[in-house]
């Protein structure tokens, strides 16, 4: 087997995965121009938090996508945490921005699908930074509880994450301000780029972790 052709499908498939993200954010800041009022900061920040920087979290440990795949896992863990923190320091701050904004102009909180979603989004990052933790140090209560349980726990909840996270920017892709300032052909690209990283960040994390999950030794 010719290992330099087989490598190539990854090679293409590692490329467009960390560089579509980045262009929805440049799409995304493109279109809201950050700094012209409190609500342009809202769309690319969250963008940058769930799109980019919580799915560089999250694929930092599959085979196929991980941006250290050379690198040992303590490494890994280290830019776990890292790019985790950062995303969700910017989810925080977009959330500030887009609540701030409607108290401004005294419109109701929570009123759309997309709202609630990207609540639930924010929600379940900071469980999931909980269960991080847990999962760090899962070796304190072995004696309560199987380190494996905790872990597959915070994988799960990982998938769930993406899940939200991904429903989340086509919601936001759906809103009246992306239909307004986007072409509608673009919406539909937006929507469609959402689904194929987000599908791919899932697969790449359940094939990488299909062992452990499956109860079969060789993970820790």
């Amino acid at each position: 087997m010719d290992l330099t052709h087989a490598a190539k499908p990854r090679n293409i498939l590692y490329f467009i995965f960390h560089s579509l993200p980045l262009a929805l954010f440049a799409y995304v800041a493109y279109l809201a121009q950050p700094g012209s009022s409190v609500f342009s900061w809202h769309p690319p920040i969250m963008t940058l938090a769930f799109a980019v920087l919580m799915m560089e979290a999250i694929c930092i440990f599959t085979h196929d996508l991980g941006l250290l795949p050379e690198k040992a896992k303590g490494w890994k863990v280290t830019a776990h945490w890292f790019l985790q923190s950062l995303g969700l320091f910017a989810a925080g701050f977009g959330f500030i921005a887009v609540y701030y904004n409607k108290d401004l102009f005294s419109k109701p909180h929570f009123v759309s699908w997309h709202a609630w979603i990207g609540l639930a989004t924010i929600g379940m990052t900071i469980l999931q930074v909980g269960m991080g933790l847990g999962t760090k140090h899962a070796y304190w209560y072995r004696y309560f509880i199987k380190p494996v349980r905790i872990k597959n726990s915070h994988l799960a909840l990982g998938i769930v994450t993406l899940f939200l996270s991904c429903s989340s920017l086509i919601l936001g892709s759906a809103s009246a301000w992306f239909q307004r300032e986007s072409n509608a052909s673009f919406a539909y690209v937006f929507m469609a780029v959402c689904i194929l990283v987000h599908w791919l960040a899932a697969l790449n994390t359940l094939s990488t972790h299909k062992k452990r999950l499956l109860g079969k030794a060789g993970e820790d």
